[in-house]
């Protein structure tokens, strides 16, 4: 027997809520609907979680199952047909009374990314969703392919017939940052990305234009710059306080680093300016 309507939406609801605070760049919806491959109809999901890894879509179905008693293997047996269904990639059954032994043995399916947890053992909840989106990055190798691969998801913007592997050269469009201080920004945030995802990489630089405006003889001038920074890896972890391979192997770790304050506070970024970044007037061609 389920519990009302109304406890089980607010249920879902808290599950959503936790998901969405904690992987603030996934794309999460909450009563998401997806076309089966094999049923060729619209399927109800509580939760999805998407994210595109080293070019690569990962899709995640989070199930919220509020009951009076245990889930049974049927519950289990259908979410796998369920996941096979949408293809996704993997998925998490929650719920508030726990689950039978024939559940736990059925959800065992070495073939099938299936995980089944309490609702209070939350920080298991964040660590499996963590495992499944980190691996991919985790698996990231120093060569050609994945560092052309993974620099395609880094920003639309990306300028490939600029950006060279041999060199650890990346070069960003007119677009990627407006303003000098968003552009010293994102140089910071860049450098930090690449050598997240290879840490073997010594050295890396990165260019990006950027307007700079600032005020001369009683009006504003507008220019046009590039703005480069070239950064050897034990260097910038001082700076930083991290090591870059810790936050390869834990992607908690990566976005904990993400959301640290200094990284958004305006004097610390123009202390990395100051330290690591040049610009020059643009000349087009």
């Amino acid at each position: 027997m389920k519990p009302n309507m109304t406890e089980w939406k607010k249920y879902e609801k808290e599950l959503f809520t936790k998901y969405s605070e904690e992987f603030p760049d996934h794309e999460i919806k909450i009563n998401d609907k997806i076309i089966g491959q094999f049923s060729k109809v619209k399927r109800q999901i509580d939760i999805s979680i998407r994210k595109n890894v080293t070019n690569y879509s990962v899709l995640g179905i989070i199930e919220c199952k509020y009951y009076n008693r245990k889930v049974d293997v049927k519950i289990v047996d259908c979410f796998i047909g369920f996941l096979d269904d949408i293809k996704a990639n993997f998925g998490i059954i929650i719920t508030n009374k726990g689950f039978t032994q024939a559940a736990k043995n059925r959800a065992e399916v070495k073939s099938i990314k299936l995980h089944i947890h309490k609702f209070e053992n939350i920080e298991n909840l964040i660590k499996d969703v963590d495992y499944y989106f980190n691996q991919r990055i985790k698996n990231l190798e120093l060569n050609e392919q994945d560092f052309y691969q993974r620099v395609k998801e880094y920003s639309n913007y990306i300028d490939f017939e600029k950006v060279d592997f041999e060199k650890k050269v990346i070069v960003f469009k007119n677009g990627f940052t407006n303003t000098e201080y968003y552009a010293w920004k994102k140089l910071m945030q860049e450098t930090s990305r690449v050598f997240r995802d290879f840490p073997e990489i010594e050295r890396i630089e990165i260019i990006t234009p950027a307007k700079r405006k600032f005020f001369e003889k009683n009006k504003y001038i507008i220019e046009d710059r590039v703005y480069k920074s070239n950064i050897e890896l034990n260097e910038f972890e001082i700076f930083m306080k991290v090591n870059f391979s810790e936050l390869k192997n834990d992607v908690k770790i990566w976005r904990k680093f993400l959301n640290r304050t200094n990284l958004n506070n305006k004097n610390f970024i123009q202390s990395f300016a100051k330290k690591y970044v040049t610009s020059e007037i643009l000349i087009n061609n």
